[in-house]
């Protein structure tokens, strides 16, 4: 009985790390004082050990530390998810963009934690700022062509004119 324990307990360690491995997300485990306790990945040149033991602020540019550490205490604090949006440069200087949530975790027994799940997301960022250009860009032509023109939408009702 013992032995089946043992194995189905080592193939669920197996499993998670194989998921935590897998996922493309950096997720972190940190403890009141704000320290990292987890990693699940790192950027390449850094190992885990690198990592662990390190204050999660810390890893954010000078004028982002007491942002994150205002996030960090309140998730603690209030017992909801925090989540942010921001841009920095990665080790190598390259600028990223992530979404963060800082999820609190209160277990009987067991020191509380925030497990923090950073997503990058600068592929969509970059989108973003690309579209709000064209759109700025298209208003811009829109409204300085000599000639009149109106735009309609599906239905056939006019929606917008230039000045001309």
């Amino acid at each position: 009985m013992g032995s089946d324990f043992s194995s189905t307990r080592g193939a669920s360690h197996r499993r998670l790390r194989s998921l935590l491995s897998a996922t493309s997300a950096f997720l972190y485990e940190i403890d009141p004082a704000g320290i990292i306790r987890y990693v699940n990945r790192t950027y390449p040149g850094l190992s885990a050990g690198d990592v662990v033991g390190t204050p999660f602020a810390s890893w954010f540019p000078e004028e982002m530390r007491e942002q994150i550490a205002s996030l960090l205490q309140a998730a603690f604090d209030t017992g909801e998810v925090q989540s942010t949006e921001y841009t920095i440069p990665d080790p190598q200087g390259t600028n990223r963009s992530w979404t963060c949530d800082l999820q609190p975790v209160f277990e009987p027994g067991v020191e509380p934690l925030v497990v923090v799940t950073a997503t990058e997301i600068t592929r969509r960022v970059a989108a973003q700022e690309a579209l709000r250009y064209s759109e700025s860009l298209f208003r811009k032509v829109f409204e300085i062509l000599p000639v009149g023109l109106w735009i309609a939408g599906p239905d056939g009702a006019l929606q917008q004119g230039n000045p001309e």
